[in-house]
């Protein structure tokens, strides 16, 4: 009997699943057929969100951009932060067969940001930044933390914070790296739009910062790639 293998009518979902799937696979995680159907529903949410006209021209301009800049993928970054309720538990639990019921707990909702950031092709990965309350927490005590700790009321990422980060950690990161590998010395910093990040204090002689459209992020952002 003959049979035909068919093309799917969406083919780059099905390519970010399979990737997907193989990520999982090689970390030995169990994947039944329901986790493969809220993920593709995950991923299929994610295309339609997004508005794939402005892929394009964007591309566009950022070729112009790096030919401005005669700037190689070691001088392409990327940098995006995310949350992390670094003490929340699971809100299930297995109790004994004897036992009617488990006893409950306060679920905590301590939060912290974080923020990778690394070149294009990964040979220049920063440290990372991470967002917490207190100024000096008791756990970095004599103890040397491999990254940049940064305090803001909230946890989260401001202006001032960012910018901070850009001048004291980026750009001298940036500078040494281009100095060791015989680089020129600019740089170019691609960002979301997100209210953190303000151009007002990105400004910089030789280290461009470039924003990405709105509603094309999780297609464009590297660091939206299975990195965070």
């Amino acid at each position: 009997m003959c049979k035909t293998l068919k093309t799917g009518e969406f083919p780059e979902v099905e390519d970010a699943l399979y990737l997907w799937f193989l990520q999982k696979c090689n970390r030995h995680t169990p994947i039944s057929g329901k986790i493969l159907k809220e993920k593709i529903i995950e991923y299929d949410g994610i295309k339609l969100s997004c508005d794939v006209d402005n892929v394009e021209p964007y591309k566009e301009i950022f070729q112009k951009v790096i030919q401005k800049l005669s700037s190689t993928p070691d001088q392409v970054y990327n940098a995006d932060e995310s949350g992390l309720f670094w003490r929340l538990l699971s809100k299930k639990t297995f109790v004994h067969r004897e036992e009617l019921n488990a006893p409950g707990r306060k679920i905590a909702k301590d939060r912290i940001t974080f923020m990778p950031c690394s070149n294009a092709n990964g040979t220049h990965k920063l440290n990372l930044l991470v967002i917490g309350k207190a100024k000096n927490p008791r756990a970095f005590i004599n103890v040397n933390h491999p990254v940049d700790y940064k305090n803001q009321s909230k946890a989260w990422m401001t202006n001032s914070v960012f910018s901070e980060w850009f001048h004291e950690t980026f750009v001298p990161s940036v500078k040494t790296f281009n100095k060791k590998h015989n680089l020129s010395k600019n740089a170019l910093l691609i960002l979301d739009n997100s209210p953190g990040h303000s151009i007002e204090n990105l400004n910089h002689s030789f280290i461009r910062v470039m924003f990405l459209p709105p509603y094309v992020i999780p297609i464009l952002q590297s660091m939206d790639q299975n990195v965070i």
